[in-house]
């Protein structure tokens, strides 16, 4: 069941196509947790540095919205991504989609996932810059 989009994703989409590292962290719960090529990045902190390095940094947009499907609270957003990344090793057409979790008007969960299970690009050094960024979640140290 296709829907349209939730004003916070749309603010995400929004600040990305602007390279505006403010607007898209505004669009998240501060103890909101994202999830990109399985690393884990909990509240604002981590996220802004994941998004300096990964996002804003690469300049990533969102060039396409294929569906939209509303599940059970959730929405599932697949869509074909654009920026100055290196495409080595992805398709083409690289479809990513984005799980998240809309909680009183916020971001409060992102999970980022291929749409064919692939790897989410190669492991580069700054990919592995940001991963020391990635924080501990609570109640598990």
């Amino acid at each position: 069941m296709s829907t349209d989009l939730p004003a916070p994703i749309q603010a995400l989409i929004t600040a990305s196509e602007q390279n505006d590292m403010k607007a898209f962290l505004a669009a998240f719960h501060e103890d909101a947790l994202l999830t990109d090529s399985h690393r884990k990045f909990w509240g604002l902190e981590g996220i802004r540095r994941w998004v300096s390095i990964e996002w804003i940094g690469d300049f990533v947009e969102f060039k396409e919205i294929r569906d939209v499907i509303e599940h059970r609270g959730d929405y599932i957003v697949f869509a074909v991504l654009g920026g100055i990344y290196d495409p080595e090793g992805l398709p083409g057409d690289y479809v990513v989609t984005f799980n998240f979790k809309i909680v009183d008007g916020k971001i409060a969960r992102l999970i980022i996932l291929n749409f064919e299970g692939r790897r989410l690009g190669k492991l580069t050094q700054t990919r592995m810059a940001s991963t020391c960024f990635s924080a501990p979640m609570p109640g598990l140290q």
